[in-house]
């Protein structure tokens, strides 16, 4: 994958000494069954997925016929898009090499593949820097501090002006000036409160033509409950981006295998409320990996963007519980005395009876969550979610024909696209944060309110409704003032300049804000 990455850029140089490690995409896949049986150890497991592999290297003792099936399809795909993508960029230099080799009049996209074939099947990872260069594969040879003219530091990349021109900002006058003068007017009242600060920054946000901020919140690696890379802190930031006035939309960029199903099930849950409660599209953006738990918890996302090569799916559940057999024990000589109200129920116990069917029911019901939440999201049957679950794995090309996502793109391409969809859902984004700021200014000075002899109270909960107790009213007036100003229409149409086109491009008119978790 080295030389992938590399067959991109313009200029490729290998050190004299060098070789280009191409060999193209696999995998080994271990299986520990013997192993187990011969030290006493037995795997409970219970999956409702036929080609979910998470338990059978336990269970097993080689590769089941439908995991060798998923996987051979799975190898093919990505290496497919492997050969594909370097034919695309290296195809004059190798094709020029046609008329060397054959007589055959062949195609030169068809040649550059099969050329490209032979190569890795005749010299794999041993392609030395001279062979690499004379059959296109390279543009030079060299050293990074040597050339044929002696010393002389290489210039590899020219970044500087490209990161020059992203953080460039186009500064365009905005149109109702005198409209959102007149509301900051009102709001420099309410500086000294946070909802006033928040509102004013709302506004100059969504008065800026020449740019959108976009919230990023990362998901990567295996998802947990609780730790580093807890369910909860990926929800804190998804909440925090939504809440930050300065942000139009938000991308959820996910690198991860899955993990506990309760904590995607809670960013899967967060993902809808953001986009419910405060109107801010949040598009899904997949790396290498977002399957099983990291696809629910990007299912309701609006749009999701796969790379090609990216390996998502994974919809099933699978649950594996070792068990330590009186084999294990008597090789080891140990002796095992367990006191319990409810009966044995640990890993020196094998699940039996009852236990044994409520952990296949618990692990069914599990499963048919996943089924209903992947096909309200996806906005499809679940019979339709049924034909690609059981734990199958996908590329990203493959999981776009089954309709587990929208488009095929990179990271940029999910930004622009959040960009673009937050720039032209802004009227509707600005209605659900006025009123979500209202409200929350409305509940703050309840409590303080509350906080002298007299609370505000009714049916033994704070007041929240239109008719205010004159002491709220006069904490949040101003505010009261500039939200019923921004929810008439007229002030939102105000907000749509037909002679302005906003087209996103993350080199110029994008500003991005990411989330840590």
């Amino acid at each position: 994958l080295t030389y992938y990455f590399a067959s991109a850029f313009n200029k490729i140089v290998v050190q004299p000494t060098g070789q280009l490690p191409i060999t193209g995409i696999s995998w080994i896949l271990p299986y520990y069954k013997k192993l187990l049986d011969k030290v006493g150890i037995e795997v409970q497991a219970r999956s409702r997925m036929e080609y979910n592999s998470t338990s059978t290297p336990f269970t097993e003792s080689d590769i089941p016929e439908k995991h060798m099936d998923n996987g051979s399809e799975i190898l093919y795909s990505l290496n497919t898009v492997f050969l594909d993508d370097i034919v695309q960029v290296r195809i004059d230099s190798i094709a020029a090499l046609r008329e060397e080799i054959t007589d055959e009049n062949k195609d030169p996209y068809r040649f550059a593949q099969d050329f490209m074939i032979m190569t890795m099947e005749k010299g794999g990872p041993y392609i030395d820097a001279q062979m690499a260069k004379r059959i296109g594969l390279i543009t030079d040879v060299g050293g990074t501090f040597f050339d044929d003219e002696g010393y002389k530091v290489r210039k590899c990349t020219e970044i500087g002006a490209y990161v020059k021109a992203r953080r460039q900002e186009i500064e365009r006058e905005s149109h109702g000036t005198s409209v959102l003068g007149a509301m900051l007017v009102k709001l420099a009242q309410l500086t000294r409160r946070q909802e006033g600060v928040n509102m004013i920054k709302l506004l100059r946000t969504y008065h800026s033509q020449g740019q959108v901020t976009v919230g990023v919140v990362y998901l990567h690696g295996s998802i947990e409950r609780g730790g580093a890379n807890g369910g909860s802190l990926v929800c804190k930031a998804l909440i925090d981006a939504a809440e930050d006035p300065e942000v139009q939309s938000i991308v959820l960029r996910v690198d991860s295998a899955g993990g506990d199903f309760v904590a995607s099930d809670a960013i899967a849950s967060a993902v809808k409320m953001v986009q419910l409660k405060y109107g801010k599209p949040v598009v899904a953006s997949y790396g290498n990996t977002a399957a099983s738990g990291a696809y629910l918890a990007t299912t309701h996302c609006g749009r999701i963007f796969a790379s090609p090569a990216t390996l998502t799916g994974g919809i099933g559940v699978s649950s594996t519980r070792p068990v330590v057999t009186k084999r294990f024990m008597d090789f080891f000589e140990l002796g095992i005395r367990q006191f319990t109200l409810t009966g044995p129920n640990t890993n020196w116990h094998k699940l039996e009876g009852e236990k044994l069917e409520a952990f296949k029911s618990f692990v069914g019901k599990t499963y048919d969550s996943f089924i209903a939440q992947v096909a309200s999201g996806r906005k499809i049957s679940e019979e339709e979610v049924e034909g690609v679950a059981q734990g199958q794995v996908f590329t990203g090309l493959q999981a776009r024909e089954n309709k587990l996502i929208d488009f095929i793109g990179g990271f940029v391409y999910s930004v622009e696209a959040a960009a673009q969809w937050g720039y032209e859902n802004r009227a509707h984004s600005l209605r659900s944060m006025t009123g979500h700021y209202y409200q929350s200014a409305i509940a703050s000075a309840q409590r303080e309110c509350a906080a002298d002899s007299d609370p505000i109270l009714k049916d033994g909960k704070y007041q929240v409704s239109s008719e205010l107790d004159p002491r709220v009213e006069h904490k949040v007036g101003f505010l009261s003032m500039a939200v019923e100003d921004i929810l008439d229409k007229s002030y939102l149409d105000k907000l749509d300049d037909p002679t302005y086109k906003y087209d996103a491009d993350i080199t110029k008119n994008i500003r991005i804000k990411e989330f840590s978790t």
